[in-house]
């Protein structure tokens, strides 16, 4: 019997990915790459952008906190693309890290992109937070890219974060159709369908038109099969209901955590800044019965940014970012 009600579709997905088929991993362990990086935007004597590699301590990553890094600086046109696997690649699933950078003025574009087969021809997924404030789908097939969706303050889960941090991005691809995860959670209104390409690598991305010293980094680069059936699907609760949530998000100083247990559990709920270094306990192991808990959670001590709450019970576990804002 399920502990926490609302982590089956969770759980479902996380089976799906593991028996699924590894294609392609890149966690850049060593300071070197693992996979042959190919630059997208080149000159004439075939030099452009390509992946490198950084030591930066605020990765995510569980291994040795070296990281890719694409930069923008020779292509001119202030883009850069990196891509690797193989171009037959048809139904995958894409998974990495990427540090999502928050601008006040005009930023970049950070970027996956995916059935990636020319400079013109490809899908991504793009985290705009300057005076955009949202996340992009988009489909590039000739000049100009094509907006699929765009999702913005109220769409994405745990809101439009307030610093540059790391969020994890997710893209499964079967067909024509597209789920694409934010922190694994399913954006509204998966899933998308579009005919436009068929199969191609995976990469990554950056844009600034105004800069050329823009990066993008990655981190824990995952490409595995994906399975012909559909995904369960992920939805973001309501806070009096289901999966861990806190009202109000963003908050300042105080929001209330609320979960739902459907049985009696040794439960654990924590808090942890964007770097993952434990922050509080607010639940340490107690008991608790079936039903709708709530418990109240200050940060007036706390800097402004980005939190995660995890919401443990029995052998299941349950993230949620919030936003503190000062």
């Amino acid at each position: 019997m399920r502990v926490l009600m609302t982590l089956l579709t969770c759980l479902a997905m996380m089976t799906l990915i593991s028996n699924a088929q590894v294609l392609y991993e890149e966690h850049f362990t060593g300071g070197v790459t693992n996979l042959a990086w190919q630059a997208a935007f080149v000159d004439s004597t075939g030099i452009g952008n390509n992946m490198q590699v950084e030591l930066d301590p605020t990765s995510p990553g569980g291994g040795d906190l070296f990281v890719g890094k694409l930069g923008n600086d020779l292509s001119g046109g202030n883009v850069g693309l990196t891509y690797a696997g193989d171009s037959l690649l048809t139904d995958y699933t894409l998974t990495a890290w990427v540090f999502a950078t928050v601008s006040a003025g005009t930023g970049p574009y950070n970027s996956l992109v995916f059935r990636y087969t020319s400079i013109f021809t490809y899908y991504q997924l793009d985290t705009d937070f300057d005076s955009s404030q949202r996340l992009r789908f988009r489909n590039r097939n000739g000049d100009l890219p094509l907006v699929i969706r765009d999702w913005t303050a109220a769409e994405i889960p745990g809101g439009i974060p307030t610093t540059s941090s790391w969020h994890k991005m997710t893209i499964r691809m079967v067909g024509n159709q597209f789920w694409l995860y934010w922190d694994d959670v399913i954006l509204p209104g998966c899933p998308y369908t579009d005919d436009t390409h068929t199969r191609g690598y995976f990469g990554a991305y950056i844009f600034n038109m105004l800069s050329t010293t823009s990066v993008t980094k990655v981190e824990d680069v995952v490409v595995s099969s994906s399975e012909s059936a559909a995904p369960p699907t992920i939805t973001i609760l309501p806070t009096n209901a289901g999966l861990l949530a806190a009202y109000p998000n963003p908050f300042n100083p105080s929001t209330n955590l609320t979960f739902t247990l459907d049985r009696s559990a040794a439960v654990k709920l924590s808090i942890f800044d964007a770097q993952g270094r434990p922050i509080s306990t607010l639940i340490n192991g107690q008991i608790l019965q079936s039903g709708q808990h709530t418990m109240p959670w200050n940060a007036g001590n706390l800097p402004a940014g980005v939190y995660l709450t995890r919401l443990e019970a029995g052998n299941q576990s349950v993230s949620q970012r919030v936003v503190l804002v000062k």
